[in-house]
């Protein structure tokens, strides 16, 4: 399909090339998917198959860069409908390279990424300035200040480190439901991987996974992905618990503490 649209755009008819306007490009365009003129998502302008575009997802995200085969590679810029960016290098679709992700609350981590995940040196900068080296390892944090991030919007009330505990106070921003604290403490609940999706099967799934977060010192969002799995199994081994990702019983007596 895609071949077809582009030799549209490049018809060669008695030796003259077919100059198009740039509402028949966006007829094209729309006509074969690639842009919605009403919503205003898809391929909103140049050439997001090779080249360079904005492509803008229904969801709000919106990604400007450089494509090839249809997939984010080379420098561009993603931004997420919540507010968050990032800024960098991209292989096939994911952070590869060096790239900057920076949070709606202005802090930011500078630094290597592996397939979307930190992997190496970096520096995760508070919004007021403040630094903490950090090395990292598929997306685990492996040495440096193991600094929880939403410890307030200037990172104030702490020294730049939360401990493996995560008792940091934090928490008290992201209260556990009593619903869930009970589901779990009763062995009758868990909060893992896809949790998020329950939440309305299971009121307060979201806020569970954020006050699991806020205590392993990961995006705080309330979506339980690979991310926040990794960090848990983290939290889990720092405290001699079993290493899971799951947390039961035992992982959230400790996190309660």
């Amino acid at each position: 399909m895609w071949v077809w649209v582009y030799l549209l755009l490049n018809i060669i008819i008695m030796g003259q090339r077919l100059i198009l306007t740039e509402q028949e490009k966006k007829n094209i365009q729309e006509m074969y998917g690639l842009i919605n003129e009403q919503t205003r998502t898809g391929c909103i302008d140049g050439n997001c198959v090779d080249g360079r575009g904005t492509y803008v997802w229904n969801d709000g995200d919106k990604y400007v860069g450089e494509f090839v085969d249809n997939k984010r590679n080379g420098s561009g810029t993603f931004t997420w409908a919540n507010g968050d960016s990032y800024v960098g290098e991209w292989v096939d679709g994911l952070a590869n390279g060096s790239g900057t992700y920076t949070w709606e609350s202005g802090h930011s981590y500078v630094g290597e990424w592996v397939d979307g995940k930190k992997n190496g040196e970096g520096t995760f900068i508070c919004a007021n300035g403040t630094e903490f080296k950090q090395t990292w390892k598929e997306g685990v944090q492996t040495s440096g200040n193991d600094f929880t991030f939403s410890m307030g919007e200037d990172c104030s009330g702490s020294s730049g480190t939360s401990g493996s505990s995560g008792s940091s106070g934090e928490s008290d921003n992201y209260p556990l439901p009593e619903n869930w604290k009970d589901g779990i403490m009763n062995s009758k609940w868990v909060i893992m991987k896809g949790s998020h999706s329950q939440d309305k099967k299971y009121p307060g799934a979201k806020k569970a996974i954020k006050f699991v977060q806020s205590k392993v010192g990961t995006k705080v969002d309330g979506l339980f992905g690979s991310n926040t799995e990794s960090a848990v199994k983290k939290y889990q081994k720092d405290n001699n618990l079993t290493v899971d990702g799951i947390v039961g019983k035992n992982t959230l007596s400790k996190m309660l503490t």
